[in-house]
């Protein structure tokens, strides 16, 4: 078996880059440009307009990178993820930067002479990665999907260039992985989207995310069983903009991850500050894929002892079903962790028998489609009903989501759910129920 080459600290071909915060600017795994380092030479790139039309930005993400550390155990990830740092700095013709995004993903700087010359050059990079990859371990087909956006010179956003090939990158795994797709040129942005996004982009710096707390509560007593933590974004004139408005734009301007890591840090600070606090958060499913959110969750709950059992972790059932292998991986490796996993949306998709026994949650969120109207939806009585035999024959504990009236509760607490949400119990608050243990309020 032929171990990958080493390399050293500092990469050919990448202009130093310095950092205000003192934040290491080359990733000390692969010896590329760290996330930041990246954005700041992306940010290089797209303000000299001259050069625009001459490079192109490539999104790459390592193909089932979590079936490759169940099948040779997880210091093999850490080997793939080195070796394609080493194929990046000194294997790729006409590379500006290269940088590691995320657990297996990498944003790739390219020099190029339009979209056809684009499009060859990422194509081969893809084919030449997979090849060089097999010296790791001839047993392991080791594959990467990518997606490639030309920076155009009217481009002037980084997190617009990063959104399109990561969205190009996403649809190359949708359509049978180890391929690369290309992003059309020139694809447009609506002013609103926009305008959104850099103010998500400012928010993200200056603080002014916030969380909104609802309350999910036991059918049974009617007490609050655990708080989900909903996504807030202060305008600054008083408004906060949902989590439905935001999320989608954090998406398209590649933004989610960030966010994802800032919910995160936040949920496990109030966790740690207010010990009868019980809360759940939702992740994004480029973060399920992204084994650096676990790794990071994992470094939380040994910061914080004590933290893990009274966190929920919540997926959404279509972002399960885009890779159920990804997802299984992801919620066994959190469920280790000591923390409990919910399937959103429960019924909105596609699972299987199969795959709701192979996920392995601990509670299913059933769709609000399935939860209204129970006096008056013979067809509702009926699905409710079979979802929650589904999920009573796996053990699973059930959340009926968006009771909104008394007699919503008291049809979908005879019907036998473990749990309802909605707004009869409470809209999300900023301020949660439970008293914080020194008896001070909670602080935004």
């Amino acid at each position: 078996m032929t171990v990958a080459p080493q390399i050293s600290p500092r990469v050919p071909r990448m202009t130093p880059l310095s950092s205000s915060r003192g934040t290491p600017q080359h990733d000390l795994l692969t010896g590329l440009l760290t996330r930041e380092g990246m954005v700041a030479a992306l940010s290089g790139a797209l303000a000299d307009p001259s050069e625009q039309p001459d490079m192109g930005y490539v999104a790459l993400d390592i193909d089932h990178l979590a079936r490759l550390n169940q099948a040779f155990g997880l210091g093999f990830g850490y080997r793939v993820s080195r070796g394609t740092g080493a194929f990046l700095a000194r294997r790729v013709p006409n590379l500006i930067a290269a940088g590691r995004m995320s657990g297996g993903g990498f944003g790739i700087l390219l020099r190029c002479t339009g979209q056809e010359s684009l499009q060859f050059r990422a194509q081969k990079l893809v084919q030449c990665l997979s090849t060089d990859l097999l010296q790791l371990d001839r047993r392991a087909l080791v594959t990467a999907s990518a997606g490639a956006t030309l920076l155009a010179p009217s481009q002037r956003s980084v997190s617009i260039a990063i959104a399109d090939a990561e969205r190009a990158m996403i649809h190359a795994k949708n359509n049978g992985r180890n391929q690369l797709h290309l992003c059309p040129p020139a694809e447009p942005h609506s002013d609103i989207g926009m305008q959104l996004g850099r103010q998500l982009q400012e928010a993200l710096h200056q603080n002014r995310l916030v969380l909104g707390y609802q309350p999910v509560v036991d059918a049974q007593t009617g007490t609050a069983a655990y708080h989900e933590c909903l996504l807030r974004l202060d305008d600054g004139l008083g408004t906060l903009v949902p989590a439905a408005q935001l999320v989608p734009v954090a998406e398209d301007v590649g933004l989610v991850r960030a966010i994802d890591r800032w919910v995160l840090d936040r949920v496990a600070s109030e966790l740690a500050a207010y010990c009868s606090a019980r809360l759940a958060l939702n992740v994004s499913a480029f973060s399920i894929n992204d084994p650096a959110w676990v790794e990071r969750l994992e470094a939380l709950a040994r910061l914080h002892p004590g933290i893990a059992n009274r966190l929920t972790i919540e997926i959404t059932e279509t972002a399960a079903m885009l890779d159920v292998g990804v997802a299984i991986a992801f919620s066994r490796r959190v469920q280790s962790i000591g923390v409990r996993v919910a399937l959103d949306d429960f019924g909105a998709g596609y699972t299987s028998f199969a795959h709701l026994r192979d996920l392995s949650v601990d509670m299913v969120k059933i769709d609000g489609r399935f939860t209204r109207n129970l006096n008056h939806s013979p067809e509702n009585r009926l699905m409710l009903a079979a979802l929650l035999q589904l999920a009573k024959g796996f053990g699973i504990e059930t959340v009926a989501e968006c009771a909104e009236t008394a007699e919503d509760v008291e049809a979908l607490a005879g019907a036998g759910t473990t749990y309802i949400q909605g707004y009869y119990f409470g809209r999300p608050d900023r301020k949660r129920l439970p008293a914080p243990t020194n008896g001070e309020m909670p602080t935004e």
